[in-house]
């Protein structure tokens, strides 16, 4: 009898935290900030919401070759190549002193609306990026994960950050809302809602 109870409690727990999210997300994008042990950034995952159909978010974030007209700090995304399933994409972000530089591979699962991105190439060694959208309320819920740190592969960013990581936080945690926010600036020239 406990158990059921117990099992009881955490479900309509669990149900209460999922209608949370969602009436957080439509106030605003929400951060969740991960860090390692020694208080270095590990990865930072953001929920936003867009009133546009996930078929039509899909093709925005998937026109690699678009980003620079609309994604803040992207000074080129070039398609190198694509195939069944992915995408290697070569990108150059502007920061203070010389472009970040990589290539990722994108794999492409519409079906699931669901791309996972790696670094390949270039600056950004062993970042990771997610993006999961789902249908919600009329409209896309985006979760998107990023395992990477910009901060660390700009040696004028690092000659500037303190012992509290200020700007490797700062950067890396502000990135992936201003990419939403860059995201949805498209999303509403494309198809206003």
């Amino acid at each position: 009898m406990f158990t059921l109870l117990l099992t009881l409690l955490l479900t309509l727990s669990a149900l209460a935290r999922a209608d949370d999210l969602s009436t957080l997300l439509h106030q605003g994008d929400l951060v969740l900030i991960q860090s390692t042990d020694d208080g270095h950034l590990d990865q930072v995952r953001t929920w936003s919401w867009f009133p546009q159909a996930p078929a039509t978010v899909w093709r925005t974030l998937v026109q690699y070759d678009t980003y620079s007209q609309w994604m803040p700090r992207v000074k080129q995304a070039q398609v190198l190549a694509s195939r069944d399933g992915f995408v290697d994409v070569r990108w150059a972000i502007k920061v203070p002193g010389p472009s970040i530089d990589f290539t990722a591979r994108y794999h492409l699962d519409p079906a699931a609306m669901r791309i996972e991105g790696e670094w390949t190439d270039g600056a950004l060694a062993g970042s990771t990026w997610t993006w999961q959208l789902s249908a919600e309320a009329g409209g896309t819920r985006m979760e998107r994960v990023v395992k990477t740190n910009a901060a660390t592969d700009s040696w004028l960013l690092r000659q500037f950050d303190d012992r509290w990581h200020t700007l490797e936080y700062g950067i890396n945690a502000a990135t992936p809302i201003i990419e939403a926010q860059g995201l949805r600036a498209r999303l509403q020239a494309v198809d206003p809602r």
